[in-house]
């Protein structure tokens, strides 16, 4: 399978570099996003794991992969106490978080992650050195998986989940899955359910180990929350008795609903409605969405001591300060789930003790919906007057919203240690 591949991607290579070029000079991606997916490692990277064993690399695709390695960074750090964690990204956005960790002392260093072309993968591999690699959630690639284990690196998979897409795919594709699978060392998996899946698709269960959800590991519902949701709520000039909503994770066709949800709710209660879009280069364009709709508009990176008009409508143009707003919300919507995107993250906002919206279109996210809504910390709704109907909901029952940060203490309950179970596992194998 190894040759089969890479002959393909020999055809293929034209194409790539193409859209590669577009990615970098089209859509103004970063330089050194660029030179790093075509195998450049600064030297920081192997600086940072010169005298330290064991060294892990650990690789999350962007924000919220970036999220989830946190816990499983300071995991590691327990078990191994002279062990060098550097962390690589596919997006820009991604590496801006990395590289707080670093600066937070969370990581030792952060990188790109190259293409999955045989001579970047090996250039790196080789130039990283790791005893072993740590895939966040669902980023397998076949030429890194195959060449890691031929010089003799443990990969191992963290916070697995399987899609549905990724199920049905893996039995049209049974060669080349198979030829994956068999390159990695073992998967940490969050939900019985998908271990189920992956039994269901061939892989050994030997090699799945039930760990939980890292990103729901840690969090701590004791603190005084009441302090923090004072700060923020200063902070974007929201007093207690307006009613402040996010919708996170936004595509197009769903920042519109969000408009008329507000227009229709803000007539009779005093609402505050911020729109953080998935992809931060949909800004300027979610702004002139705003306007048309006859809103005001201000971007987060530009709200200062002047009081907002009554209306303006706050659009997050800011990486990593998501999961901080919605801790001062009263309810969110979770996007990518009212057009069919398969869905993103519902458990984010329930993590602050925040209610949840979502559409129907979860199919990413399948274990995460079920989950919020039988701990009835979030609900799917599945069209604007759905939306409507359960905003206004939430908006008049503000004991119901007391309640959220309670049942989601008892729904994380099984999710506590994660982290810990994934580096004391990966401890098993190292030795």
């Amino acid at each position: 399978m190894f040759i089969i591949y890479n002959i393909l991607l020999v055809i293929l290579w034209p194409a790539a570099a193409i859209y590669m070029l577009w990615r970098r000079f089209g859509l103004k991606k970063s330089a050194e996003s660029w030179r790093g997916q075509w195998g450049n490692v600064p030297d920081d990277v192997s600086d940072a794991l010169k005298s330290t064993f064991p060294r892990f690399w650990l690789h999350a695709v962007s924000v919220g992969e970036v999220m989830a390695a946190r816990p499983v960074a300071r995991a590691l750090k327990s078990v191994f106490p002279d062990c060098g964690i550097v962390i690589s990204t596919t997006t820009d956005t991604g590496q801006e978080a990395a590289r707080q960790g670093v600066t937070r002392g969370e990581f030792d260093a952060a990188f790109y992650f190259p293409l999955d072309f045989a001579w970047t993968v090996k250039r790196v591999l080789k130039r990283v050195r790791p005893d072993a690699v740590l895939l966040l959630e669902t980023e397998l690639w076949p030429n890194f998986l195959h060449l890691a284990k031929r010089l003799g690196i443990k990969v191992f998979q963290v916070n697995g989940r399987v899609s549905d897409n990724l199920f049905h795919q893996s039995a049209r594709w049974q060669h080349v899955w198979r030829w994956m699978m068999s390159n990695i060392t073992a998967i940490f998996v969050r939900s019985d359910f998908d271990a189920q899946r992956l039994r269901q698709m061939g892989v050994a269960s030997s090699k799945v180990l039930l760990t939980g959800d890292v990103k729901l590991d840690g969090v701590d519902f004791s603190d005084d929350r009441a302090a923090e949701r004072q700060r923020v709520r200063q902070l974007l000039g929201i007093d207690d008795e307006r009613f402040f909503w996010i919708g996170g994770s936004t595509h197009e066709g769903e920042e519109a609903i969000l408009l008329q949800v507000q227009r229709t709710l803000q007539s009779t209660s005093p609402m505050r409605l911020m729109i953080a879009p998935r992809h931060p280069e949909r800004v300027e364009a979610v702004l002139q969405l705003v306007r048309e709709n006859g809103f005001a508009a201000v971007r987060r990176s530009q709200l200062n001591d002047a009081p907002l008009e009554e209306e303006a409508i706050i659009i997050l143009d800011t990486v990593g300060e998501l999961a901080e707003f919605y801790a001062a919300a009263d309810a969110a919507f979770v996007g990518g789930s009212l057009i069919p995107r398969g869905g993103h993250n519902v458990l984010e906002p329930v993590l602050a003790g925040v209610p949840v919206l979502f559409g129907p279109h979860m199919q990413n996210f399948r274990a995460a919906a079920q989950l919020v809504q039988q701990a009835k910390v979030g609900q799917c709704v599945e069209s604007e007057t759905a939306l409507t109907e359960a905003v206004q909901s939430w908006l008049n029952d503000a004991e119901r919203r007391e309640h959220v940060a309670q049942n989601a203490e008892a729904m994380l309950s099984q999710h506590q240690g994660a982290a810990l179970r994934v580096a004391e596992g990966i401890s098993g194998y190292l030795k």
